[in-house]
């Protein structure tokens, strides 16, 4: 991290720090056959999310280990002008939930290395574990080693957000389960994938200053190893993507979930934000066009992405 990060006051209270020691420690690395994390995000006050997924959990006998989300509600334009000072946010295009969304994830990373895995599934609280998960991970961990196929990202639910379905080529066939690999920048989303503690070391060396949300991001750099996906089912009737592994109540703004705790018409730090000279950086950023629109085009939107 760098030292104006760790100088700041937000990066102390909610960013999760490297340790030297891998830990071994947490009943949430024995579920596979191969030693794996199973981290799922939640904040404190979506109890009743929480209670819901550790009942399908239990039914799928996963244990997996807590993340506490990073609060972005509570971040005030005193926190955010700290951040954008420390080098922790530059493009403000996002909101509050979007930057705390993307920190949370960083956490859910950072715990990766700090562990001795090479992988980590990350989990949002709103996802439905189906009661043959452990058995299908397995099936798909054990066919890629079995062929040599090393990834960066493996998407157990793919929202298709930037339409990019046509683009992908097929690895692999395993019964009724089909796992292809994004060619193109792509979204995603970040409800549940398998990451690579590599490519979780790269995304923490590249992830300051914050410049767009970490589903976005994660598919910009889609050249950074193998970038897999299972193949969805469209869902024709709630217009959403299903997957074979899992399941996540369709619905939602933009069809990001029934229990979506996003608000994409919410307003965006540039729109809001003044650090007295900062605001001006801010809105020079914005205004020169610094702020990529091939990135912005990746956003979530409200059409079909069949």
């Amino acid at each position: 991290m760098k030292k104006s990060i760790s100088q700041s006051k937000v990066a102390k209270k909610w960013l999760k720090q490297k340790s030297n020691v891998c830990s071994r420690k947490g009943g949430c690395y024995n579920n596979f056959y191969k030693s794996m994390g199973v981290y799922v995000i939640n904040c404190k006050m979506h109890r009743e999310r929480y209670n819901k997924f550790k009942k399908f959990a239990k039914a799928a006998k996963v244990k997996a280990c807590r993340i506490p989300c990073v609060l972005g509600k509570t971040f005030s334009d005193e926190d955010l002008c700290d951040m954008v000072e420390n080098d922790i946010l530059s493009y403000t295009y996002m909101t509050r939930v979007e930057i705390s969304i993307n920190m949370s994830h960083y956490n859910a990373w950072q715990k990766l290395i700090n562990s001795c895995n090479d992988y980590a599934i990350i989990l949002e609280d709103d996802i439905e574990l189906r009661p043959d998960f452990i058995d299908r991970v397995n099936l798909l961990m054990k066919e890629l080693e079995n062929k040599k196929l090393d990834f960066s990202l493996f998407h157990l639910w793919n929202g298709n957000w930037a339409g990019t379905l046509k683009h992908r080529k097929n690895i692999m066939n395993i019964e009724d389960l089909i796992v292809q690999q994004e060619t193109r920048e792509y979204n995603a989303g970040a409800a549940a994938y398998i990451i690579s503690k590599e490519y979780a070391k790269w995304l923490l060396k590249n992830f300051f200053p914050i410049e767009m949300p970490q589903d976005i991001m994660m598919g910009s750099f889609v050249k950074q190893g193998r970038h897999l996906t299972l193949k969805m089912k469209w869902d024709r009737k709630n217009s959403c993507y299903v997957s074979p592994l899992l399941d996540m109540p369709c619905g939602g703004e933009g069809g990001t979930g029934a229990q979506t705790t996003q608000t994409y018409n919410a307003p965006t730090v540039d729109e809001f934000l003044s650090c007295d000279k900062k605001d001006q950086k801010l809105n020079r950023l914005r205004y020169d066009g610094k702020i990529p629109e091939t990135k912005k085009s990746l956003r979530r939107n409200r059409s079909s992405r069949v």
